[in-house]
Formats: C-alpha cells, structure tokens, sequence
C-alpha cells in the first residue's frame, strides 16, 4: 500500500483529483484544504507522494514544500498550479519538488507522473 496526500485549498480540486486516484486500489489518498493540517499528519504518517498547489492562504505550497523536505524520511512532491511563473518554477525545483504541473490538470499525464513518482521511491 501507497500513501499520497493532497492539499489544495479549493475543495473542488482536492475532491476531484480524489476520486481520480480512487482507481488505483493500492493507493491510500488522504486530502487537505490546509497545508498547516496536511503537514501535523505528514508528521505523523509515512507518504509515499504529495501533490499540492501553490497558491493557498496562510502557509503556501511552497512553504510547505520546504517543510516537507525537512520530514525524516520525506516523499516525493508534485507541486501544481493555476499561476505558473518562472519564480514558482524555479523556487518548486530549488526546494526539490520532483515535478511542477500547471491546471488545469490533464489527468492521464498526472496519473503517468505519480507512477514515476512512487517508482523513483521505491528505489
């Protein structure tokens, strides 16, 4: 068993993408509205991946990001967004993120980069 988290602070997304990875029966998916919740839980459970975006209230994704890279034994992150920049691009792989989408999400390249995502961390 896999174990991803997903935070977005528009519930729509979180619940979306939630249902997509539904179809992946090795795959556990807990979803966040809040980054400051979603990383108290990271530090209490192992994750295999994290997608989340960038642009949230209080705490963004990079932030966040940032956090993560801190966890002992930290998962792979997909970082996502609706305002891609060359500063968001560049800040996502100065704090390691393993890959940057931009929304709208098209859902069959999201799904091939998690399966690398979680390859690359099985290793």
């Amino acid at each position: 068993m896999k174990y991803a988290v997903i935070v977005d602070d528009n519930l729509d997304m979180t619940m979306m993408l939630e249902r997509f990875f539904t179809r992946f029966p090795d795959l556990k998916i807990r979803t966040f509205n809040k980054p400051k919740d979603a990383l108290f839980y990271m530090k209490m459970q192992k994750i295999d991946i994290v997608i989340s975006d960038i642009m949230m209230p209080g705490m963004d994704g990079i932030e966040l990001l940032e956090n993560i890279r801190k966890l002992s034994n930290p998962p792979q992150v997909i970082m996502i967004t609706a305002q891609a920049t060359l500063d968001r691009v560049l800040k996502s792989h100065r704090h390691d993120a393993n890959d940057f989408m931009i929304k709208p999400l098209n859902l069959e390249h999201l799904e091939e980069r998690v399966k690398v995502c979680l390859q690359t961390k099985d290793f």
